[in-house]
């Protein structure tokens, strides 16, 4: 069986190695979002700016590429299913729940794409991992 990835965790992960790697000015960034930004850019540190108060932008940008997602609900991982709930369709819905039918017996017999069922169903496809 052939898993096909989020396609909203992997505009996202591009996305935020994009901006990581292109900041040109000081930024605030929340402390979810500061371990990926020394994987992509190491020299980050004199770009980050420490006020509490300020948005994290690189939570804006998964946020306005999560909503503005506009494939194939069926395709999304749970995480993702869970924020685009109110876009499930009826006859969509049968077929998402026959695919975690099948998802969950792969996770029963452990093959090597475990690691991609568990980034489905947690959304961590969206990580940043080096």
């Amino acid at each position: 069986m052939k898993i096909k990835k989020c396609p909203i965790c992997e505009k996202i992960r591009e996305e935020k190695e994009k901006r990581l790697k292109n900041l040109g000015k000081k930024v605030h960034l929340c402390k979810n979002h500061l371990k990926e930004a020394f994987t992509v850019n190491p020299n980050i540190l004199e770009l980050l700016e420490f006020e509490d108060n300020k948005e994290c932008p690189i939570c804006t940008l998964e946020k306005e590429i999560t909503y503005a997602f506009q494939g194939e609900v069926k395709d999304l991982c749970l995480y993702h299913l869970r924020m685009l709930r109110d876009r499930i369709k009826d006859e969509d819905y049968e077929e998402i729940v026959e695919r975690w039918k099948e998802y969950e017996k792969h996770l029963k017999e452990m093959d090597e794409q475990v690691e991609l069922i568990l980034d489905l169903l947690t959304g961590c496809g969206r990580i940043i991992r080096k």
